[in-house]
Formats: structure tokens, sequence, C-alpha cells
């Protein structure tokens, strides 16, 4: 067994694609990210793939700047080497993200090499569409965002990633324009006021993620969100993508709403942060 690292996420597609295909969902922070590729203003991911002795990739992880270390599937004997690669390319690594057990694994291996401590952060569920419902006397209609929503879209987004305690770098305004500008943001508006945002990925590996999903606080609980959720996910669906989103398993509110409007649990993954 090998680990071999790059930042060239052309080469890492080739090199990994089949294994992301296997398991698009598992896969769909790790697969956006190497679809999308580097922005040009700022370093793009580490990515990691681990090699059986007979050559064949077997495992996947990455390390985007200012986030931390995300793991793909892989064999369990690989996460140790794997942290240790990752320890041996970005010392100042501050936590790690996947699979529950596998993010576990990898934090036990980090504190015991570097001597420090370790704590769960957060607890997410990934869902997928399974039959879509759109929900019934939700009022207002939605409506894609557009240049005049950036300023507006920006704060929501910087209001949802401090609500669910999001850290790395953000998107500049030109860069959330230009998402927008790719008819991928939607609003739902009420009486002429704007009241929910949801977004999503462009689709890869033939699956397209949810996120964000914002209401403002004063807003909040009249299934705005959820409306809007259901018209994404339908509009998506129609066009031949799997939908899939994460939502905070200590946040009650989403995972009672979601598999109302169709959405199925899959996998549900940690993040674990080092002292």
């Amino acid at each position: 067994m090998r680990i071999e690292t790059t930042a060239d996420a052309t080469a890492f597609r080739a090199a990994a694609g089949p294994l992301l295909a296997e398991d698009p969902l598992r896969h769909t922070v790790i697969g956006t990210a190497a679809a999308a590729g580097a922005a040009p203003d700022r370093p793009g991911p580490l990515f990691l793939t681990v090699r059986a002795d007979d050559g064949t990739v077997v495992g996947v992880a990455m390390h985007t700047p200012g986030y931390h270390a995300y793991l793909g599937a892989m064999p369990p004997a690989a996460i140790g080497p794997v942290a240790e690669a990752v320890l041996a390319a970005v010392p100042d690594n501050d936590g790690v993200e996947g699979a529950a057990e596998d993010a576990l694994a990898f934090a036990r291996h980090w504190v015991g090499v570097r001597g420090c401590g370790y704590r769960l952060e957060r607890r997410l569920r990934l869902y997928r569409l399974g039959a879509p419902r759109r929900p019934v006397g939700v009022p207002g209609a939605p409506r894609r965002a557009g240049p005049a929503d950036v300023a507006l879209c920006a704060e929501w987004l910087a209001a949802f990633r401090t609500e669910v305690g999001m850290s790395g770098p953000w998107p500049d305004r030109a860069e959330l324009a230009a998402r927008i500008g790719s008819g991928r943001w939607w609003l739902w508006e009420h009486d002429g006021e704007r009241v929910a945002l949801v977004a999503h990925q462009a689709p890869t590996d033939g699956w397209s993620r949810i996120a964000p999903v914002y209401t403002p606080p004063h807003a909040r609980g009249h299934g705005y969100a959820a409306a809007l959720t259901a018209h994404v996910s339908v509009l998506l669906a129609e066009r031949g993508s799997g939908v899939c989103l994460f939502t905070d398993l200590d946040d009650p509110v989403p995972n009672r709403i979601y598999p109302r409007v169709g959405y199925l649990p899959v996998r549900d993954f940690a993040t674990y942060v080092f002292d």
C-alpha cells in the first residue's frame, strides 16, 4: 500500500475517477472539489490517493487550505498512513471530517502521533432524494437569484456559515456573483420580500448537492426553505441528476423537514478538531 499526493485535480480525477464513481454520494464533497479545481486567487486542494500493492486506487482523501482534512472511502488499514501523509504535507491541519467511524479512527491516530487532544465538533447526516414531495400551502414562489441579489446572498451566506460554525475561505463578491450567474442559486419570495435561499453545486458523477440552505430568523417557521428545497430538488431530478444534502444531526428541524419532502438517510459523518 502506498499514498500519493497531488494538487493537480485533473490528474487526481484520472487516477481516482473509478473509485469516486463507485460511490458518488459518499464522495460528493471530494468529487465536487476535484471537478471545480482551484480558484484563480487561492491554492486548491491537496488530493491523496491510496494505492494497493497492485496499483489499484482503493482510497481517497483531500485537504483544502483553510479547512479540515476530508476522508473518502479507504480500507481501515489505510487510515493511519493517510493521517501521516496529511501530517507530513499539512502539519498545521487542525481537524478531520469523513464517515463517522473513519473520522474517529483518523483523529485517534493523529493525536497519538502529535500528542494533542481531539474533540467532536459536529455530526452530519447525508441524505439523498427519493420520491420528491412538494409542500402545499406555503405562501410565495421561487425564482432564480440574479445580479441584484448578490449583496443579500453574501449577507445570508455569511450568516449561514456563522450559524453552522463553518470555517475556511469565503467566496469574494466576484466569485459569489459568478455562482449566482450560473443559475444555481434560488430565492423564495413572499409579498415581494426575499425570505429563503437555496443553492446547489454543479452535478458531479450524476449527483448534485444542495447547499447552502438559509432562512433569516424573522422568516422561519413558515416552510419557505422546505418549499424552495423541494422546488430545486425536483428541477434537478427532472434533469436526470441525483440530489443529496447534508444536515447537522444536532439540529432537529432539518432532520424532520427533509424526510417530509422526500429525502432518505444515507450515511452519518463526523467532524473532529484537534486541540
